[in-house]
């Protein structure tokens, strides 16, 4: 009985006297005399009966004290009771808002991999545009080099579109596309571009954010004059112990309109994925004027595999 007491205080009344649609109190109230009188005349026969049957230790005796104990034994139970409801509601509204917590967590998730794979895309359109126009140059004058080109942009484009579980691809696979875009842009001006490459010798295992480096190489070719050889771009790749060190110069071209259209989206766009990728302290984007150069530098923590 006390059990049942207990349950049903616990189970039935408390949560809809605290529930969202809660019941009247003077009905609540009203419901939970009528258990205590059942609850009390049920213990006072069980008392009865186990005297009549003689399996008490001491004769019945009801009186005020009798009464008053099983109160206060009711009225421990309820409690009890009360204090059981409070806990398992606080479980279950915890058990909601680690559920609601774990799927804004999923969803903001999802929304930085939509947003990074947006502005991992912008790479593309520039390249694009001024590839496919001079494939479409070269296919009436020199066919050879339309179809490298065509090939050179299709590895780029897939590059581009590809996706690892980690978020990063392994730093010879970006050096690649590196070289595409330096092949493909040496077609575009008949090789009269003027590139210092140099590259330390890197371990196939390191890993880094996709079309980091390319981005930085493509802002070269996208704004700076590469055709004076009295001023060769240059592309620096040297590896510190903890770090991946990128830097570039270039002369910076007269063309306003080149200026005008960039606006330095590229460089905003990969300065936002390093910081979703690395954080804030973990790697340094500056660029800036130099006189008549453009200078960048990118350094980023290495990540091996």
């Amino acid at each position: 009985m006390e059990i049942g007491l207990f349950y049903f205080h616990a189970l039935f009344l408390m949560p809809r006297l605290l529930g969202p649609q809660k019941i009247k109190i003077l009905f609540n109230f009203s419901l939970l005399v009528i258990v205590l009188v059942i609850y009390l005349g049920g213990l006072i026969g069980v008392s009865y009966f186990l005297d009549y049957i003689g399996l008490r230790n001491s004769p019945l005796t009801v009186n005020r004290t009798f009464i008053l104990t099983l109160v206060w034994r009711a009225i421990l139970f309820l409690m009890y009771a009360s204090g059981y409801f409070f806990l398992n509601r606080f479980i279950q509204q915890t058990k909601k808002q680690s559920e609601r917590s774990l799927e804004l967590a999923r969803m903001k998730t999802k929304m930085l991999q939509l947003e990074s794979d947006y502005l991992r895309s912008q790479i593309s359109p520039h390249l694009l545009f001024n590839t496919l126009n001079f494939i479409k140059f070269a296919a009436k004058h020199k066919p050879h080099q339309s179809e490298e080109a065509i090939m050179l942009l299709t590895e780029t484009l897939d590059f581009s579109l590809s996706k690892s579980k980690d978020g990063l691809i392994y730093l010879h696979e970006e050096l690649r596309q590196v070289n595409n875009i330096i092949r493909i842009n040496q077609l575009r001006f008949n090789e009269k571009l003027h590139i210092t490459y140099h590259l330390d010798p890197i371990s196939e295992s390191i890993k880094i954010l996709p079309i980091s480096i390319l981005s930085v190489v493509e802002n070269l070719f996208k704004h700076g004059d590469l055709l004076k050889k009295d001023h060769p771009a240059t592309i620096i790749i040297i590896k510190a112990p903890h770090h991946l060190v990128i830097k570039t110069e270039n002369l910076i071209t007269n063309n306003s309109n080149s200026n005008l259209q960039g606006k330095g989206s590229g460089l905003s766009n990969l300065h936002e994925r390093l910081y979703e990728t690395y954080g804030e302290k973990r790697f340094s984007l500056k660029h800036g004027k130099d006189g008549i150069l453009f200078k960048l530098e990118l350094i980023i923590p290495i990540v091996s595999v």
